[in-house]
């Protein structure tokens, strides 16, 4: 949706205000779930979500449409918008797709880079109880904490995109750069373990997904500036297939080494998974840019 409706100086921060929404919700959540559970059951935490998401569902069908659909646009918005397109690229097959380095490059680094923020979103409330001692009302009242930096940073990323490509940079730099920053505010997850105190800890995590949110913006930037647009929902469900993987997997490894060790390891891991998932795709593209197919067919 993203390379439909924005040119590339713009996609950064486009998929950092959508991330940022998902953000929103996990402001929302801890305090809004606890309030629910303690007031009407376990149960009505995971029926109101749901019944949510089917009221967004319905919604988004009723109101999306894309540019060339929507009644609103004016013919210079449109050019706006594909000021960076090429609409003669024919739409490249899906074996076509596996067969490049630049997609097991992104897909590598969202293997590594996804399971990051699914263990803070999904083990932040354990580890509060287990490790800090916090009551389930305590929990609602400050897990959502982290979550508003990771607003901050998955807006600020795409901000920063931006602002580079504005003063001459080239994509590759400018997203290096992004995410190599945010790389490198993740690696502070190590220092969330050995905190002095509660506080200490949700003041690291919140710099950890400050800089998770940062990075993830430009990383799904990156599909639209290697891929046109026939071929980026499709490369990113590929990047979400590998994100899937490593999300069944680092669950099983973090309740075992949770159980008999200690978070101190799980830490250490989600501090430099970020920072090898960069590395791989940046030893694999050496340039961010579009991918020449030639001869493909849908």
């Amino acid at each position: 949706m993203v390379s439909q409706w924005f040119p590339v100086k713009e996609r950064a921060f486009a998929i950092g205000v959508f991330n940022g929404g998902s953000m929103v919700g996990s402001i929302i959540a801890p305090p809004l779930l606890v309030a629910l559970t303690l007031h009407f059951g376990w149960g009505s935490a995971f029926l109101a979500p749901s019944a949510l998401g089917f009221v967004w569902a319905l919604l988004w069908r009723r109101f999306y449409r894309v540019p060339d659909e929507h009644p609103d646009i004016s013919a210079a918005e449109l050019r706006y918008i594909r000021q960076d397109a090429s609409t003669d690229i024919p739409a490249p097959a899906n074996r076509v797709l596996l067969g490049l380095r630049q997609t097991w490059a992104l897909m590598a680094c969202r293997l590594l880079v996804g399971p990051v923020v699914q263990f803070y979103i999904y083990w932040l409330p354990e580890y509060l109880y287990r490790e800090r001692g916090f009551s389930l009302k305590s929990i609602g009242m400050f897990a959502w904490v982290p979550f508003l930096f990771g607003d901050l940073g998955s807006i600020g990323g795409g901000l920063a995109a931006g602002w580079l490509l504005r003063r001459g940079c080239s994509v590759t730099a400018a997203r290096r750069a992004a995410m190599g920053f945010g790389a490198a505010c993740c690696l502070l997850s190590i220092a969330v373990a050995s905190a002095a105190s509660a506080p200490a800890a949700i003041a690291w995590i919140c710099a950890v997904l400050f800089g998770h949110t940062f990075l993830s913006a430009n990383m799904f930037a990156a599909i639209s500036d290697l891929f046109p647009p026939n071929a980026v929902g499709r490369v990113t469900a590929l990047t979400g297939l590998a994100g899937g993987f490593s999300g069944m997997l680092f669950p099983v490894l973090t309740g075992k080494l949770v159980d008999r060790v200690s978070y101190a390891p799980v830490f250490g891991l989600a501090a430099l998974m970020p920072a090898f998932g960069c590395l791989a795709l940046f030893l694999w593209v050496k340039r961010f840019r579009m991918v020449e197919f030639r001869g493909a067919k849908s």
